[in-house]
């Protein structure tokens, strides 16, 4: 599937949303779930097809449908409980351990916030087909869910409660099955009702006021039993700093760091070299979520001003930029020495391009294909 910038403008802004920054941004930060949605699974070593969604549309994941597994009966009192997951005291530190279940494989933590991380769950096969403009084939995982623990006191589960109780391990827990989704009335496009379906979600609490999720693409063969298993299988590891490829030695005034890793904002398995920086302008408090935080980020009716940097392989993006400069509104581009990697700035339209360039020429590059060589990433925005 080849997709070009052009082609994003037009679906956005045939299906666009209520102003976010500007339709352009908007487009921007959907490019991204377009060219790498999750797709089917279908079964060791198969993939398949794949719906392409107008960019400025939330792309829930689209899989092969299963019916849900039978109701859990809930843990007696009594139920010995598993040790508590031991969720890391520093801010962007992750301790998710990689581990598999079934055919399916979880990551370690790729996205870690002051809030929560998050790991990615892989089915077997290939997910979304890119073709580069060499017309070169690039594969990606098959990613179908996410696993995100929260630290204490920030996951509110009010809204699943009336879900099927379950356990994990003695811990409380609920039970959300998959929901058919349906397109908006009056949505201009070929978009699928599928791609409004809900996915299935297991919520448990594993320490006092403390709460995990993991989640599966509505039409996986991923089940309740399932989910259940995985989230037994959750252990922390010896908690690490988040690390990135890049470093800024210029950050406009006011914005700190809420978000790094080697996956971006879409939450999906990070291709080689890929690293992300999010910086938002306020404070966010993280409490009473009930999904990892999305742009925009509003506190008191008011939406703090968001920068967010990717580096990416140059094959992903059409733009080549040997010197920092701006082709798109709100967005800016900057290539590693070698060209083989591309670090794209997105202002939210709260930034000139001049401030914008202003950071990209204060750029440092680590070796992308050498993780020993990253920084952490509260260093890369001192």
């Amino acid at each position: 599937m080849k997709l070009e910038l052009s082609d994003m403008l037009k679906a956005g802004k045939e299906n666009a949303p209520p102003p976010r920054y500007s339709v352009e941004d908007a487009v921007a930060a959907g490019r991204k779930r377009q060219r790498r949605q999750r797709t089917m699974f279908a079964g060791a070593g198969s993939a398949a097809a794949v719906v392409a969604v107008a960019a400025a549309i939330a792309v829930p994941q689209i899989v092969a449908h299963d019916k849900p597994s039978p109701a859990l009966p809930a843990a007696a009192s009594s139920a010995p409980k598993k040790k508590s997951f031991a969720y890391p005291a520093g801010d962007f530190t992750g301790n998710i351990a990689a581990f598999t279940s079934g055919e399916l494989k979880i990551t370690d933590a790729v996205h870690v916030t002051p809030g929560y991380q998050v790991a990615i769950v892989v089915a077997p096969g290939n997910g979304t087909d890119t073709i580069d403009a060499n017309n070169k084939t690039h594969h990606s995982p098959n990613d179908i869910g996410e696993l995100v623990v929260y630290r204490k006191g920030v996951y509110n589960p009010k809204k699943i409660e009336t879900a099927a109780k379950v356990s994990v391990d003695g811990h409380p827990a609920y039970f959300q099955k998959s929901l058919p989704g349906k397109a908006p009335t009056g949505l201009k496009g070929k978009v699928p009702d599928s791609a409004f379906d809900t996915p299935a979600i297991l919520a448990w609490e594993y320490g006092d006021n403390a709460w995990a999720t993991v989640s599966a693409a509505a039409r996986a063969k991923v089940g309740q039993q399932e989910l259940v298993t995985i989230a037994g299988k959750v252990t922390a590891k010896a908690a690490v700093p988040v690390k990135v490829g890049f470093k800024l030695s210029y950050v406009p005034s006011g914005y700190e760091l809420a978000a790094a890793g080697p996956s971006d904002s879409a939450l999906l398995s990070p291709m080689a070299g890929e690293s992300y920086i999010r910086l938002l302008k306020g404070d966010f408090p993280y409490k009473g979520l009930t999904a990892p935080a999305q742009d925009p980020f509003v506190v008191n009716d008011k939406q703090l001003p968001l920068v967010q940097l990717g580096l990416y392989p140059s094959w992903y993006s059409k733009h080549s930029a040997k010197t920092a400069s701006c082709p798109d509104q709100g967005l800016c581009y900057l290539n590693t020495d070698d060209g083989k990697y591309v670090l794209e700035l997105s202002g939210g339209g709260f930034l000139s391009n001049a401030e914008m360039i202003k950071m990209l020429n204060s750029v440092t590059f680590a070796d992308p294909t050498d993780a020993g060589t990253w920084f952490k990433a509260t260093d890369a925005v001192s």
